[in-house]
């Protein structure tokens, strides 16, 4: 019985272990935009997308390629799990904040059509996408609410002159 338990243990352990692996491939694959490493994640460890460490890392590989215009693979990775644009990072920023404050339309546009509610989530510091946003355009269209006061009284608008952001 007490061989059973151990070798148990040690395919618990060597699963964790390829998780880990996997998980660290996930993110290389988002920082370098590579949809083909994403694709061999996914077939030899599919219910990795789906586990928990996933939405619970400080920044998930959908939050690296939203920051570094990664289109495909933030398309891809979507397509495997939407559920990832609701997650948010260690700044308490959704994907969808870090596309609009790099100003990449096309990403938050992709974003958007995975999850529309996401539009209105505030940062850390109390900022909706739209007050970070260098494309307004895409936001109102898809949630014209948006366009509320941020948690310190600021309008969008405020926020478009303080930083210097009028186009």
């Amino acid at each position: 019985m007490e061989l059973l338990r151990l070798l148990d243990h040690d395919k618990q352990v060597e699963e964790e272990q390829k998780n880990q692996i996997h998980l660290k491939n996930l993110q290389e694959a988002a920082i370098h935009g590579s949809v083909q490493l994403l694709s061999q994640i996914q077939k030899e460890n599919p219910q990795i997308f789906r586990s928990p460490e996933i939405s619970s890392m400080p920044e998930n590989p959908l939050h690296a390629a939203a920051l570094l215009g990664h289109l495909e693979f933030a398309r891809k990775l979507l397509g495997i799990n939407p559920e990832l644009s609701k997650s948010l990072n260690s700044n308490w920023s959704s994907a969808l904040n870090l596309a609009a404050a790099k100003g990449n339309a096309i990403m938050v546009k992709e974003l958007i059509s995975a999850d529309s509610s996401m539009c209105g989530v505030l940062d850390g510091d109390g900022r909706s996408t739209l007050h970070l946003a260098a494309v307004l355009e895409e936001l109102l269209r898809a949630e014209p609410a948006t366009a509320a006061l941020t948690g310190g009284g600021e309008s969008c608008l405020h926020l478009c002159v303080k930083y210097n952001r009028l186009r």
